[in-house]
């Protein structure tokens, strides 16, 4: 592979996966930066409200399982290069590589339903944040 890009087929595909990988770790970094950021936040804030607690503490709560979500993708991603890197040669016989290939299809498969419920999961705490910023406003002006 030159500077300029893939020198070959093979080199473009390759490039392309890698660029798909970083890509996807960069997303999940980003969606459990932003999980961190509201666990902290609600977090000091649940110290020092009493009302809308609960709010509060499912907002939390979503954080929590949207992080578990993603940590989750990030044991599989690493078990199933691990589990690669450890096949031979010989693992690649035709009746092993449709096999290996349903499995990966199965494992995708999972991972792309956690990724679509954080996403929804994020839906729900913005949600939330507009809630608890309307009441506050209202209660500001009562």
């Amino acid at each position: 592979m030159t500077k300029e890009g893939p020198d070959s087929k093979r080199d473009y595909e390759i490039y392309f996966l890698n660029a798909t990988n970083n890509t996807m770790f960069a997303y999940w970094n980003a969606l459990l930066t932003m999980n961190a950021i509201f666990i902290g936040v609600f977090s000091a804030i649940a110290l020092f409200l009493s009302d809308r607690i609960v709010f509060i503490y499912l907002l939390i709560l979503l954080c929590l399982i949207s992080s578990a979500l993603i940590i989750i993708n990030y044991r599989e991603t690493l078990e199933h290069y691990r589990f690669l890197g450890k096949l031979d040669e010989k693992s690649f016989l035709p009746e092993q590589s449709a096999k290996y290939l349903d499995d990966a299809a199965t494992s995708h498969q999972k991972i792309k339903n956690r990724e679509h419920a954080v996403v929804g999961i994020l839906i729900a705490q913005g949600i939330l944040i507009v809630i608890l910023l309307v009441f506050k406003y209202l209660a500001s002006r009562s």
